[in-house]
């Protein structure tokens, strides 16, 4: 059993004004955790940061070669931090907002990666860490201002721009990005479907509000059950003044068998 990780942080886009400053950080950040912490050569590690390596094309290959490459018995991880996406469908006959998360050029979404997902072995396994969020809209400034305000610490959010409907979260279904949809596969996701994922300032340098806390409590036991990280990851995120407020951020985990709740992660 070996881990393969693929890291991905995007602070640069294409749009004039969506600058991150915290995810390339994450990316560093999770890379370095699985090299440290859980001995993960650097031939098995993939982090893509520029322009030109978080290009919507490329990720989606990148992503591709991950699972390709997962025999049986192996753990693919996939992290991103960046903003996310959504676009409007119908599918059998009702409207749905469908998630996605974008690279520096354009966005990628659930229907673009399920084939590469289906083509996983079934004895491998293959974890999604995402730290973004599919949420954003009108009004949306006023919460930034209000939070930078409040908490006097340097904030930004990641939110998801909406290709072709007006922001609609609440008479939508919706399609959460990379549900499991086998035994598997799981999901870590940094916060609801309607929820901003924020970035802040800890301690001088930005980092995803849910990757610092998540980096935090794994670093403090690598043996951590999934149930007991999500637990601690909630309590000490609201302990925050960052999640005070109607704004709160609360992460979800995702699995495609239930005994996997209390296993070790990344195990």
């Amino acid at each position: 059993m070996g881990i393969k990780l693929l890291c991905i942080g995007v602070d640069h886009y294409r749009m004039r004004g969506e600058r991150l400053t915290s995810c390339v950080n994450d990316a560093k950040d999770w890379k370095e955790l699985f090299n440290q912490q859980f001995r993960v050569h650097e031939k098995d590690i993939t982090i893509l940061t520029t322009r030109r390596e978080t290009k919507a094309t490329n990720i989606l290959n990148s992503i591709e070669k991950l699972v390709k490459e997962l025999h049986d018995e192996d753990i693919g991880i996939l992290f991103f931090s960046g903003h996310g996406a959504q676009k409007e469908l119908r599918i059998d006959g009702a409207k749905k907002l469908v998630e996605g998360i974008r690279g520096y050029d354009s966005a990628i979404y659930e229907n673009e990666l399920s084939p590469i997902l289906n083509s996983l072995k079934k004895k491998a396994k293959f974890i999604s860490i995402i730290d973004s969020c599919h949420s954003g809209g009108f009004g949306i400034w006023d919460k930034f201002k209000e939070h930078r305000l409040k908490t006097r610490r340097n904030v930004e959010f990641k939110y998801a721009l909406s290709e072709n409907s007006p922001y609609k979260p609440d008479n939508l279904k919706r399609d959460k990005f990379l549900l499991p949809r086998q035994d598997n596969q799981i999901l870590l996701a940094a916060c609801a479907s309607t929820q901003l994922a924020w970035g802040a300032d800890f301690n001088g340098k930005m980092n995803g509000f849910f990757s610092y806390y998540a980096l935090k409590k794994i670093k403090e036991n690598s043996k951590i059950t999934y149930t007991n990280l999500l637990n601690e990851i909630i309590t000490v995120m609201n302990n925050d003044d960052l999640n005070s407020g109607k704004e709160k951020q609360i992460p979800e985990f995702f699995y495609g068998q239930r005994n996997l709740f209390n296993q070790p992660i990344f195990n």
